[in-house]
């Protein structure tokens, strides 16, 4: 149980952006500019937040197994984010978790746990002494300018072989300017589940956003293991406003299907 607590926790950060930035970077610059002297609007898409940003997330992440062994996993998270470091173009975030439920079905068995409340079942219990270490401290990432995730710390004795390559699973941004219609693809190892296959076309440029698809295969030589998703990035920081993620997962026979959502709150 506690290496699929672990599963969802780092799927779900993998997807996750800030939002609700305060204001643009130093001198008014922001994330996603304009790129000049080109004909039709292109945008150079880069992350620009400031020490001292902070935002409110809300993360849904439901899981279902389409096999005879029926597993249902819903969850729902509160999280408070701030860029608390800058090292040149490295910065640091702190994620804290505010608020947990999650229910959890497998076959006969049901557990059930909120962080809200002050009496938990016997069932519920067991998931809250997994959950305290991320009810009690923070979640620290380390990311650059482009989206690369170089460092990911859980609270506790977890290790990066436990975490995986969290850099694996984040969206991955364009080198050069992009315009509408404009693809990007990435191809990047994903720990216990093959090779990732990504492609990226933008969608939409706004005054406030930019909308980027995203399609592809978790093991592209599965086609089992697919995903879909959508992202509204804001203009100002470069970071996720609201994001949709579908996935289907096949591990070792078994097929689960996934949705994340978050939301600013």
């Amino acid at each position: 149980m506690k290496k699929l607590i672990l599963i969802l926790t780092v799927v779900s950060f993998a997807f996750i952006g800030c939002n609700r930035i305060s204001e643009a970077g130093p001198s008014g610059e922001q994330s996603i500019e304009t790129a000049p002297g080109l004909l039709g609007e292109k945008v150079l898409i880069r992350l620009k937040p400031k020490v001292g940003d902070t935002q409110n997330l809300m993360v849904t992440l439901n899981m279902k197994s389409e096999d005879d062994d029926e597993m249902n996993v819903n969850m729902i998270s509160k999280i408070d984010m701030a860029v608390v470091n800058r090292e040149d173009s490295v910065f640091t975030y702190e994620m804290k978790y505010k608020s947990i439920k999650m229910n959890i079905r497998a076959g006969v068995m049901e557990m059930e746990f909120d962080s809200d409340s002050k009496e938990q079942n016997p069932m519920g219990s067991i998931l809250s002494g997994q959950m305290k270490g991320l009810l009690e401290n923070p979640v620290l990432m380390k990311m650059d300018q482009m989206g690369r995730v170089l460092e990911f710390k859980l609270p506790g004795n977890f290790t990066s072989d436990q975490t995986g390559d969290l850099g694996s699973v984040t969206l991955p941004l364009p080198e050069h300017a992009v315009g509408v219609g404009d693809s990007w693809t990435a191809d990047r190892p994903l720990e216990g589940l093959g090779n990732m296959e990504m492609n990226m076309t933008l969608e939409k440029i706004t005054v406030d956003f930019v909308q980027i698809k995203t399609t592809g295969f978790l093991n592209k030589d599965d086609e089992d293991s697919a995903f879909e998703g959508t992202y509204k990035l804001d203009r100002k920081t470069g970071f996720t406003k609201d994001g949709l993620m579908k996935m289907k997962l096949s591990k070792e026979g078994k097929k689960m299907d996934m949705t994340i959502e978050f939301k600013s709150i």
